[in-house]
């Protein structure tokens, strides 16, 4: 076939630069021994995936393949329904870090297996020039409704995902889980608007260009500050805490602070004024009240305060010279960039990495 009869422009150019995104950003994290935990690797197989479909739907636009029916004689899966059970497994491995994989989860992969074994037989009939009414219907069947069938497949294991997301306490995990999550059921709504009115495919495999994108960076991206928390965390608590006295004589002040600052609370992101006021047998508006007559501020200023010394000891500490801001916030007890950096820079005049360059 000549390279004039390709049909190429510059939606199916970003939907190529998408997919070649996909494989390399997999290539590099399979080869990355740094990288290599059960979670990303669940979200490398759900970017390849994505990629995978992408590619074979650009193979089509640009008429390297001809027609619908030629395309699903040769390359067509449905990859499709493998996004939902990977979506899964990495959510549920990212939340829970001692996930392990179960048998019982190889059902997640039974449509996809099932769909690929009757569009393999059809393919394999096509091409031997055999003919079988059983197969051709088979796949006729799934060529019609396997996309519906991914798509509730996808939403049903939205639906779990956010379940399984309300029960962790770990702000941060869940922030990110929510943005992906809403970002694949926009996808999705739009892929169902697609099938269903026969619109235009471009804008939903632009779409998931850029998820495969965004899950690809922002994933790993997140998995690392975590990864750079929790080795900050072992290297904090080496050594054995220091006892801590109280300079108020005021005995509800001096539980208040040796539960905050001696057990060290305030490193807690869940850290509320209701729930300390209830672990020392207070009303919160009592404790409000106390706070702010003994200790002259806020309960969010008094907490937020310690944070920030918190951040300020580890930036002025060597050892945590390679770890990254945010890994430093998220560890003093802050769970979101935006709450870390207008804190620190109200309390201090600074943002974290002006005060990190001015030592």
């Amino acid at each position: 076939m000549a390279l004039s009869t390709f049909t190429f422009n510059l939606f199916n150019s970003i939907i190529l630069a998408g997919v070649l995104q996909g494989f390399i950003f997999s290539l590099v994290v399979l080869i990355n021994k740094r990288y290599k935990t059960t979670s990303t690797i669940f979200l490398v197989c759900l970017i390849l995936v994505f990629s995978l479909s992408n590619l074979q739907f650009y193979v089509l636009d640009i008429n390297l393949i001809e027609t619908y029916a030629q395309f699903y004689k040769t390359i067509y899966l449905n990859w499709s329904l493998l996004i939902p059970t990977f979506l899964w497994l990495y959510a549920v491995s990212f939340i829970k870090p001692n996930f392990k994989f179960k048998s019982k989860y190889l059902l997640l992969f039974s449509l996809f297996i099932v769909s690929s074994v009757g569009l393999v037989a059809y393919k394999i009939m096509s091409y031997t020039g055999q003919s079988n009414a059983i197969i051709i219907g088979f796949a006729e069947l799934l060529v019609a409704y396997g996309e519906y069938a991914a798509m509730l497949f996808n939403l049903a294991v939205v639906v779990y995902a956010y379940k399984v997301l309300s029960k962790t306490q770990n702000i941060y995990k869940k922030q990110w889980l929510q943005y992906a999550l809403t970002a694949i059921t926009l996808a999705t709504v739009l892929w169902f608007v697609s099938v269903v009115f026969d619109e235009n495919y471009y804008f939903l495999w632009i779409l998931v260009s850029v998820i495969i994108y965004w899950l690809g960076h922002v994933g790993i991206y997140k998995y690392g500050i975590l990864k750079e928390a929790d080795q900050i965390h072992v290297l904090k608590y080496q050594s054995e805490k220091k006892e801590f006295k109280s300079k108020s004589k005021n005995k509800k002040i001096m539980a208040f602070e040796a539960l905050v600052k001696g057990e060290k609370k305030y490193l807690d992101p869940l850290a509320s004024q209701r729930n300390i006021a209830e672990n020392l047998d207070l009303s919160p508006e009592h404790l409000s009240t106390l706070i702010n007559q003994e200790l002259g501020k806020s309960f969010n200023t008094y907490i937020n305060e310690l944070r920030i010394e918190e951040v300020k000891m580890m930036l002025k500490n060597p050892e945590f010279d390679n770890y990254s801001l945010m890994a430093i916030g998220l560890e003093s007890g802050f769970n979101s960039k935006s709450s870390f950096y207008a804190s620190f820079k109200k309390h201090t005049g600074q943002t974290p990495s002006q005060y990190k360059q001015s030592l």
